[in-house]
């Protein structure tokens, strides 16, 4: 990624600047309209004069404020970042072999359901969770080429997929994350998506604002951008001046109001990361409920000018029961980091991991402030929050997990397997007599495979358990 440069503001400088502003104004009546002038004081450097007017009025940015101003175009920014935009597009599969359709007959396509970006050369691609989740898609690539993904992993917490395109050889262009902490409110960001199916679509804006401001629908951390988005947009990224994915864009049905948001960089980067390694996100947990501490609730509960996250519950057996914490007790740090928020939690813990041994500051009801040892657990939501599917091609099906570490299911098959072999809905229990309890599992057998392999795959089906013989495609 090219890196784009910034551009430098004009600064005055020198002991006897601060007399500047009214000399400026004494001045103003004599220049004439349309003629550039300069000015200078001792040891300052000649500046504008126009510049240095602002300067006097107080409209100009002083030394406090210098910063890149906006830029005069945004060209540069979408050809660095365009080619590692892709569309993702449902595909129908024709309900005949491709054997029995007419000349010039061909799979019916569905169209572009969304937007996404390779983060890696390898064919890595970020986009959302519910853009993922049809039955088939392919990804389009800003070249016109379409890919079926190899893989699919599904974050429903987090509403971000990671797709793997391509065998891993091909070197596609590529984004790279920005460290969305750095993002402030006012920035200047690029939108860049297919909405409603129109390809390397690019709307601006800035960042409106930021979670525990104007927190997002689906939790506190989202970033709020006035940048324009569509149906067809999310998945999309948001990038910055320097060409950087500041965040992954969600459509919430909200835009027609002004709202957009997008998904912070630095949560789509650890997702990704366990997306990729582990099929599944792991998230601590510490097993509190808070809330944020108000002057009438410290009046009430005698806690003068603390500050901290006030604990309205404690959940049992989780860490923070084995802590000893108890309501109406203020947790103030967690490894030295204030919390004043709950949103300073959220993030805290979103750079912790399950298993992880914390340190709490938590200042007791009589007054007196403790620190504490705190090992996080792992948070189990009610349902999985990953599904994973894996394409594959050598026996002509795509597989999903039932759970994490439970069960594989067939989710479609491909036309060519015939209609005497694997069923969407089939739970594959054995591949040539080896037992399948996991997608990991399933996927180390099917890499055994070569073109023409005899397989023998032992599914349930319904009540029933049967073998289905298949003969192992390309890969």
């Amino acid at each position: 990624m090219p890196h784009l440069g910034h551009r430098r503001d004009t600064r005055i400088v020198g002991p006897r600047a601060e007399w500047l502003p009214g000399a400026l104004l004494r001045l103003a009546g004599s220049v004439h309209r349309g003629r550039g002038m300069m000015l200078s004081c001792r040891r300052a450097r000649w500046v504008p004069l126009t510049t240095a007017l602002l300067l006097a009025l107080g409209l100009g940015a002083g030394p406090a404020l210098a910063q890149r101003g906006a830029p005069n175009s945004f060209a540069t920014i979408v050809q660095a970042v365009a080619p590692a935009v892709v569309t993702i597009a449902a595909v129908v599969e024709p309900k005949t072999a491709p054997a029995e359709l007419q000349d010039d007959e061909e799979p019916e396509e569905a169209g572009p359901i969304g937007s996404g970006v390779i983060i890696d050369p390898k064919g890595v691609v970020l986009t959302n969770g519910h853009v993922a989740d049809a039955a088939s898609i392919e990804v389009v690539t800003s070249d016109g080429r379409r890919y079926r993904p190899t893989r699919i992993v599904i974050d429903g917490r987090s509403d971000l997929a990671v797709l793997v395109i391509g065998d891993g050889t091909a070197a596609f262009p590529f984004a790279r994350l920005a460290d969305s902490d750095r993002a402030r409110v006012g920035d200047w960001v690029v939108a860049i998506g297919a909405p409603h199916g129109l390809q390397t679509t690019v709307t601006a804006g800035i960042i409106s604002a930021r979670g525990g401001q104007g927190a997002g629908p689906l939790g506190p951390d989202y970033i709020q951008t006035s940048a324009v988005l569509r149906f067809g947009s999310s998945g999309g990224p948001l990038v910055n001046l320097d060409g950087e994915i500041v965040g992954i864009n969600t459509v919430f049905g909200l835009e027609a109001a002004g709202l957009a948001f997008t998904v912070p960089s630095n949560m789509a980067r650890a997702v990704a990361a366990q997306l990729l390694e582990n099929g599944r996100v792991s998230r601590p947990w510490l097993g509190l409920v808070t809330q944020a501490l108000t002057p009438e609730l410290a009046r009430g509960l005698a806690l003068g000018t603390s500050t901290g996250l006030l604990v309205s519950d404690v959940l049992p057996a989780s860490p923070g029961a084995a802590a000893g914490l108890r309501p109406g007790e203020l947790v103030m740090t967690l490894d030295a980091r204030r919390l004043l928020a709950r949103i300073d939690l959220a993030r805290a813990l979103a750079q912790a991991r399950a298993g992880q041994a914390v340190t709490l500051q938590v200042r007791r009801r009589d007054g007196t402030v403790h620190t504490l040892a705190v090992t996080l657990g792992e948070e189990r939501d009610a349902a999985p929050s990953s599904l994973t599917t894996y394409r594959v091609p050598e026996l002509g099906c795509v597989v999903r997990s039932l759970t994490p570490d439970l069960g594989v299911s067939i989710v479609r098959v491909d036309a060519q397997a015939g209609t005497d072999g694997l069923r969407p809905g089939d739970i594959v229990r054995e591949v040539n007599n080896a037992g399948v309890r996991t997608l990991a599992a399933f996927a180390r057998l099917v890499d055994r495979l070569r073109a023409g392999d005899h397989v023998a795959v032992l599914v349930q089906r319904g009540s029933l358990a049967t073998y289905v013989a298949l003969k192992a495609g390309a890969r």
